[in-house]
């Protein structure tokens, strides 16, 4: 009897553990897509839904395109006679034409950057995203996971267009910037040709 005692209760704790390997397995197909297996799933799947929040979240400035000879007007001041002598002021921002002026997400960590525009399927008019990196360098864009054409704009450290070029949905074809650049500008294709967007033209933030 004792014996057969031990195995009643083995027996019963091995259904116990099956229940609750049950329980889990159940729990996981539901909440855990079945296209991740193995170990660390649960860590995965957090991860992910941590990064889609990141994107989520991310912030957006007001971009204003002043035209090419705004940076004249702007850095040679005018001279204007008062009383008997010459003085100087700057021409106020306000006072000059403004091409466009868009809305914009900012992408600034790697995350964002390496994300882009991926995946969209509409972006509304003047409206795009904003790559802000943190030196220098030559930048270099393509089409993968993209599903819209798209302007690229790319934006000298003087906040100034140094090229304007297009990406295609798809294409693999790197669209590199033939100067260092520390900004670049994504909008809908065709937005640069629509508001007479030229190299030389200055973007102005908050």
């Amino acid at each position: 009897m004792q014996i057969n005692s031990q195995k009643t209760q083995f027996s019963s704790f091995s259904h116990s553990r099956r229940r609750q390997r049950l329980c889990r397995t159940r729990w996981s197909r539901k909440f855990i897509p079945s296209s991740i297996e193995g170990r660390g799933t649960g860590i995965i799947f957090l991860l992910l839904i941590f990064n889609l929040n990141l994107l989520a979240q991310v912030p957006t400035k007001t971009i204003k395109i002043f035209p090419a000879h705004y940076n004249s007007i702007k850095h040679s001041p005018s001279k204007v006679k008062h009383s008997s002598h010459k003085t100087t002021k700057n021409i106020p921002e306000s006072s000059l034409p403004v091409k466009l002026t868009l809305q914009v997400e900012i992408a600034d960590t790697e995350l964002t950057q390496a994300y882009g525009l991926s995946h969209r399927k509409f972006l509304p008019e003047k409206q795009g995203m904003l790559f802000i990196f943190k030196a220098p360098q030559i930048g270099s864009f393509w089409g993968k996971n993209t599903l819209i054409p798209l302007d690229l704009i790319y934006i000298d450290h003087d906040h100034k267009i140094v090229q304007i070029s297009k990406i295609q949905p798809h294409d693999l074809t790197a669209v590199p910037s033939q100067d260092k650049i520390q900004h670049a500008l994504e909008l809908n294709q065709g937005t640069a040709d629509k508001y007479g967007l030229q190299v030389g033209d200055r973007l102005i933030w908050n």
